[in-house]
């Protein structure tokens, strides 16, 4: 089982974040790559790992970037707005430390505050174990 272990002396002031690649979902390289045209170069992202969040989402702007179409669309809430409509998307998301990719993610678009790309949900998260270690300024994720 590949796991990441990231110590972060910072880790209670910025929580758990670790870098991402971003890319559209395998389904889509692959019409690409059928068609013989090039896909979208993989987005650097950072990540955070959130628990609070039901779902992944990505900061607003970054499909573009990857030229995805909308798949849905959602309604969510946050703590600091109560429900707004957001479009969803099919990525690929690439650990570049472990090597992993997780082909499929349906992922929201909205906006994210400051340095953060993304937030990594519990749908996400029920296919790895999330170890918070406080007292060590470390986090673990095993895929």
């Amino acid at each position: 089982m590949p796991s990441i272990s990231i110590e972060a002396p910072d880790l209670l002031k910025n929580g758990p974040r670790l870098n991402i690649q971003l890319a559209p979902s395998k389904p889509v390289i692959d019409y690409y790559l059928k068609n013989q045209k090039q896909p979208p170069n993989p987005i650097n992202c950072i990540a955070l790992i959130d628990t609070g969040a039901g779902i992944t989402v990505i900061k607003q702007g970054l499909p573009a970037n990857l030229t995805l179409q909308p798949r849905g669309i959602l309604k969510i809430a946050t703590p600091s707005c109560p429900q707004f409509q957001c479009n969803t998307y099919d990525v690929s998301i690439f650990f570049p430390v472990s090597k992993v990719v997780v082909p499929l993610v349906n992922v929201a678009e909205a906006p994210l505050a400051g340095a953060i790309d993304c937030l990594i949900g519990r749908d996400l998260l029920r296919n790895f174990l999330f170890i918070y270690e406080g007292y060590s300024n470390r986090f673990i994720l095993s895929f």
